[in-house]
């Protein structure tokens, strides 16, 4: 045997000795485990160095550490391991998170829907009853469609938008050009709008 493969098995033997003594000590699971596997890595080696295969000593590795994690759990030095992950049954958790995400916005957007329906009954109604009514098409939404009713409550001027499908609330409404005079927003906040329905309200009930 060649001078550097002789120096070079002394000295992994004499490593392999000393991780043995070290096997011996008490020490943390883990690092028993690190330990045998390094272990049987240095066996494999001076297995080839005394003239065995790389093959044949890979095919022992995996007996080897097998054998030394079945000992730390004899010996009550492994803890329990973690079940292995299923996946499968976290993908159909996922699946079934994503179809109630959905259904819930669906009912949602139902019930948005319906509010707006019944708001636009209410502005239908009351375009009927008030003179000077215009619709014409919302030059502020992007979606085509959407329409903008345009009525004069009280002396001021209220407006409010009407989705496409509810256009058919809306049909005997004069619609006009965007451009025309009636249906020029005036800068009404929505918030304005409502303060000056009350209170023409509250007029009209006096008067009553």
């Amino acid at each position: 045997m060649p001078a550097t493969d002789q120096r070079t098995r002394t000295h992994i033997t004499a490593l392999a000795d000393e991780m043995k003594r070290h096997l011996g000590e008490p020490a943390a699971a883990p690092a028993q485990v690190f330990l045998s596997g390094m272990l049987t890595g240095l066996a494999s080696a001076i297995e080839i160095l005394d003239g065995g295969t790389a093959e044949r000593a890979a095919g022992t590795v995996e007996q080897r550490l097998a054998a030394a994690v079945g000992r730390a759990y004899i010996d009550g030095k492994l803890g329990e391991q973690p079940a292995p992950v299923d996946w499968e049954a976290i993908a159909q958790q996922r699946e079934r998170e994503l179809r109630d995400v959905g259904e819930a916005r669906y009912i949602a957007e139902q019930e948005r829907d319906g509010a707006y329906r019944e708001r636009a009954h209410l502005v239908a109604l009351l375009a009927a009853l008030t003179n000077g009514a215009v619709i014409t098409d919302a030059p502020d939404v992007d979606e085509p469609g959407w329409q903008i009713v345009y009525l004069t409550i009280g002396g001021r001027q209220c407006s409010w938008h009407i989705a496409p499908r509810d256009a058919d609330l809306v049909t005997h409404v004069e619609r006009v050009d965007a451009l025309d005079v009636r249906a020029l927003w005036d800068g009404h906040t929505t918030e304005e709008k409502y303060t000056h329905i009350a209170e023409h309200t509250a007029e009209l009930s006096k008067e009553s």
